[in-house]
């Protein structure tokens, strides 16, 4: 950690919305320390702001006091429970894999808290009459983590990676006819039937803008080392072991305030070191003996000894689960197809 900064645990701060993905009750707990010089965002993990960097199906660390002021410098040692191999946005499922991702990737839209989109990579957005056409405008100036421009034929050549690989972008894609850039800031996408829903799957970390480029040279296998237009990229990664994001300096957040996922996102810590760790004890050991800042799915059996130990912040958070219809298909219906 910075000589000149140190990282405040206690001002790590996880709050988001349980979102789509079924999650059991999770516990989870963070080191803290004494507020030497608060570093954390206080409305994001990882030192960003807002929460839209963090997926809506995690674990949540306590809050900062109101004075914690947020500033540059530090880094986060994060346990997840898994092991990452790829983090392309087409074939991202896990809780961990969506966690660091989505500090590389941006979609064109995210999620305010009420799960209304917003728009990220785009500047403005306007369907026609009957909803068949929907024109999206870039925001001028953004880049890649190599610092090439981000351009319309790089969202089109995205998207229909996504329309063709993921299951949300292919249930997208079954009402879209065309999706074409104007410009090199504007793309067309056009239905076949009115799709006024189509920004929400947009706004799914899925559909993740990448390289044209990269795109191409991976048209239907996965990623091995992505890049985005996120606030972090990628510095080392070793599967098996762990993922190193650091700062993106060029980045360049949205001038709206905070609004759940969307707004204005600032990435206050130098560094994000995500350890894959899949067994459970050896997460609670290394937040116990502070070799983690931070971890995800502990013990419920060492709840006492989390909560007697004073450089923890501990919050339990009941689980959430999705609730599914099965169709019967058993006799010809409407659902047999």
């Amino acid at each position: 950690m910075s000589s000149e900064v140190r990282l405040s645990r206690r001002e790590l701060l996880v709050r988001y919305a349980l979102g789509s993905a079924a999650v059991s009750a999770l516990l989870a707990a963070c080191r803290q320390q004494g507020d030497t010089t608060p570093t954390s965002a206080r409305e994001g993990i990882a030192g960003t702001t807002p929460t839209g960097v963090v997926p809506p199906t995690l674990t949540m660390a306590t809050a900062p006091t109101a004075a914690a002021v947020p500033r540059r410098g530090g880094r986060l040692r994060y346990a997840v429970n898994t092991n990452i191999s790829s983090l392309d946005p087409a074939f991202i499922a896990q809780i961990a894999e969506i966690t660091v991702g989505a500090h590389i990737v941006e979609p064109l839209f995210t999620w305010d808290p009420a799960r209304n989109p917003l728009p990220l990579l785009v500047e403005e957005y306007q369907f026609n009459n009957d909803y068949t056409v929907l024109d999206l405008r870039l925001r001028n100036g953004l880049q890649f983590h190599d610092g090439a421009p981000l351009t319309a034929a790089d969202v089109v050549a995205s998207l229909n990676r996504f329309g063709k690989l993921h299951a949300i972008g292919r249930i997208l894609y079954s009402r879209v006819t065309d999706v074409e850039a104007l410009n090199n800031h504007t793309v067309r996408i056009t239905f076949n039937k009115p799709s006024p829903a189509a920004v929400h799957a947009l706004a799914s970390l899925n559909a993740g803008i990448l390289p044209k480029g990269l795109v191409e040279a991976y048209p239907d296998k996965v990623i091995p080392e992505i890049i985005g237009t996120g606030p972090y990229k990628i510095k080392e990664h070793v599967p098996g072991s762990h993922i190193i994001l650091v700062r993106n300096e060029q980045y360049q957040p949205r001038k709206e305030a905070p609004n759940g996922f969307g707004g204005a996102r600032v990435a206050y810590l130098d560094e994000l070191h995500f350890f894959f760790v899949l067994d459970r004890s050896v997460r609670d050991d290394g937040l116990m003996t502070g070799e983690f800042d931070f971890a995800e799915f502990l013990s419920y059996d060492k709840f006492d000894q989390f909560a007697a130990n004073p450089d923890l912040v501990l919050e339990y958070r009941a689980g959430a689960y999705n609730v599914g219809i099965i169709p019967n298909k058993k006799e010809p219906s409407i659902m047999t197809n």
